[in-house]
C-alpha cells in the first residue's frame, strides 16, 4: 500500500473557486464560451486497434504532457459514470483549459492517451466520438494529439502500446525525454476514505504510468498542487504483468 496526497471536496471547490478568479482561468472562459475556431486534423485507424488523431499545426516537442481523457480532462454533465451520449461531457474543473494551454506554452507537447474498448463493442458511435474528440480540442485551443485504445492488445493501458506508437513514428523523429514528461489520470486505485465515498475503479493510469517510468498525477495533484490536505492510500497489483 502506498500513499499520494489529495484534497477533500470543501478544499476542491474553494481551489475551483480561487482558480476561476486568476486571469489565465478567466480568459479560458471567456474563449470557452466564445466561437473558438474549430480545429482540423486528421484520424487513422490502425489494424482495429487504434485511433490516432492529429490536428493541424500539431509541434512535436521532447517534452510530452500525457492525459486520460474520462475523469481527468472532461468528466459528465449528467453527473453519471459513463456518458449518456457524445454530447455529455464537461471539463473537469474551470481551470482545467488555462492548465492545459499553460503546459503548451511551457513547451510540452498535450497528448491524450485513452482506453475507449465501447467504441470496437459498437456501444459507442465511432463518428460521433470522432466529433467530440474534436470540440474538445477546440474548446482547449491548443494542438493536442489523441490516442485512442479500441481494442484488447497492447495499446490498452495499462500496456504502453499507445505511448510506444508515439515514440516509434507520431513525434517527427524527435526523441521524447521521459525525465521531462508526465502522465495525469484518475484511475490511480485509490482506496475508499472519508473524503472518497468510493474507490478508484481501477490503477490503470497508474500503472501506465510507472510502466513508461513517468511522473504521475492524479486530477487534483495535477490542477491544483498546493491544496494537497492528506495522505491518500492506494493499492496496487501485486505483480504488475504487461
Amino acid at each position: 500500500m502506498s500513499k499520494r496526497k489529495i484534497i477533500d471536496d470543501t478544499e476542491l471547490q474553494k481551489a475551483e473557486e480561487e482558480s476561476s478568479s486568476q486571469p489565465s482561468a478567466k480568459i479560458a472562459q471567456i474563449f470557452l464560451n466564445a466561437a473558438a475556431p474549430k480545429i482540423h486534423g486528421t484520424w487513422r485507424v490502425l489494424t482495429d486497434q487504434l485511433m490516432i488523431y492529429t490536428p493541424q499545426g500539431i509541434l512535436h516537442r521532447s517534452k510530452i504532457a500525457g492525459f486520460d481523457m474520462d475523469g481527468t480532462l472532461i468528466k459528465t454533465k449528467s453527473g453519471r459514470v459513463f456518458p449518456l451520449n457524445n454530447d455529455d461531457w464537461q471539463f473537469w474543473s474551470r481551470g482545467t483549459i488555462g492548465k492545459l494551454r499553460r503546459c503548451h506554452e511551457d513547451g510540452f507537447k498535450l497528448c491524450i492517451f485513452t482506453n475507449q474498448m465501447g467504441i470496437q463493442k459498437k456501444h459507442v458511435d465511432a463518428a460521433g466520438f470522432k466529433i467530440k474528440i474534436q470540440n474538445i480540442c477546440t474548446a482547449i485551443g491548443v494542438p493536442i494529439q489523441v490516442f485512442v485504445s479500441i481494442g484488447t492488445t497492447n495499446f490498452r493501458k495499462p500496456h504502453t502500446g499507445m505511448w510506444d506508437k508515439l515514440v516509434e513514428s507520431e513525434n517527427g523523429s524527435i526523441e521524447i525525454e521521459k525525465s521531462e514528461s508526465f502522465y495525469v489520470g484518475d484511475a490511480a486505485g485509490r482506496t475508499k476514505n472519508n473524503n472518497r465515498p468510493k474507490p478508484d475503479h481501477s490503477c490503470v493510469d497508474r500503472l501506465f504510468a510507472m510502466n513508461l517510468g513517468l511522473k504521475f498525477y492524479t486530477p487534483e495533484q495535477f490542477y491544483f498542487p498546493n491544496k494537497s490536505q492528506i495522505e491518500e492510500d492506494f493499492l496496487l497489483p501485486k505483480v504488475n504483468l504487461f
